[in-house]
């Protein structure tokens, strides 16, 4: 309701269906039942989207621990999602190519992801490279 509110006033509406979900249903795209429970250890999803008065809807996308609290696995995937966003955002700048803020994202969650192990013995250029 209180986002409803704010979309309305300073906004034109709510942009779409909010999705807010938590265990097995924040894996389905677009759940929009929003009536699964939460519980402690879960992550909630929380997908929103305001359209502006021109029409355009922006939106936020959070994914939050249900107890206030990540577990050590939870915040370690956190943070490299967190790093990765990073890099994204300081690789947008004047004479930048399109697509370096993605691939900025992109060599970050794979050196995240070698060292977590999940390639194997493949380097981090060679999963990289391989778009693992």
């Amino acid at each position: 309701g209180t986002f409803w509110t704010r979309a309305r006033i300073e906004g034109n509406d709510v942009g779409y269906a909010s999705v807010c979900a938590a265990g097995p249903h924040a894996t389905t795209l677009h759940w929009v039942r929003n009536d699964g429970e939460t519980r402690p250890g879960d992550l909630l999803l929380l997908d929103a989207g305001v359209e502006s008065r021109n029409l355009y809807t922006a939106d936020v996308t959070r994914t939050l621990p249900v107890d206030g609290r990540f577990t050590p696995v939870q915040r370690k995937v956190y943070d490299a999602v967190y790093e990765a966003q990073s890099a994204g955002i300081a690789a947008v700048k004047p004479g930048a190519k399109y697509r370096d803020f993605h691939h900025a994202a992109q060599r970050v969650l794979t050196e995240h992801l070698a060292a977590w192990g999940l390639f194997g013995d493949r380097s981090v250029d060679e999963a990289y490279e391989l778009g693992l």
